[in-house]
């Protein structure tokens, strides 16, 4: 008999604890993504909150962890592709004022590395070229194929809403950085 992870003994979905994260970034790297980090806070004039808060305080959620999975997925992509910016949005402390949004390309970005075939080379396109994307640390970047099911984009598409919202960002429609932002 095969055995049935992630569900209780009712057969209800379960969080599943415990278990590694297949997006973990090894300890060097993630040196350099805390460095490059606080790199980004400094050039935007920015500070991490004081306060912890949890990307999913503006919802009551039956099982936090349907977002959970999609920001660590996130977090790993953030830091492989070097987008500093839309990383500290997913910090356990982000800036109180400020926090940039998540970069668009970057979310279209996360969901074909999620929804394509795994192992296929992510690809960039430029006046008719295409080229390889590389990761901040110089390999390939491949999708890892882990969507199976449509439903992934829609309940994707939640955790970023909410996760803005923690952020203090609200409903409007998503805007460009303009240059008074920018010189923040």
């Amino acid at each position: 008999m095969a055995r049935n992870r992630g569900t209780s003994s009712q057969g209800k979905r379960t969080c599943r604890k415990g278990m590694r994260s297949p997006y973990t970034l090894s300890a060097f790297q993630q040196s350099v993504v805390d460095d490059q980090i606080k790199q980004t806070l400094l050039e935007m004039d920015l500070a991490m909150s004081k306060i912890s808060r949890s990307t999913t305080d503006t919802k009551v959620l039956k099982r936090p962890c349907d977002y959970v999975k999609h920001y660590t997925g996130l977090r790993y992509l953030f830091a492989m592709i070097g987008d500093w910016q839309s990383s500290l949005s997913l910090l356990p402390n982000p800036p109180d004022e400020f926090c940039p949004a998540m970069n668009v390309a970057s979310l279209v970005l996360f969901v074909d590395w999620k929804s394509l075939a795994r192992g296929t080379l992510m690809t960039t396109e430029s006046s008719g070229v295409s080229k390889t994307m590389k990761t901040f640390f110089g390999d390939d970047l491949v999708s890892v194929g882990a969507w199976h099911n449509p439903g992934n984009i829609t309940q994707f598409a939640s955790a970023i809403t909410a996760a803005h919202l923690s952020i203090g960002h609200g409903q409007e429609t998503y805007k460009e950085p303009c240059d008074q932002c920018i010189s923040v």
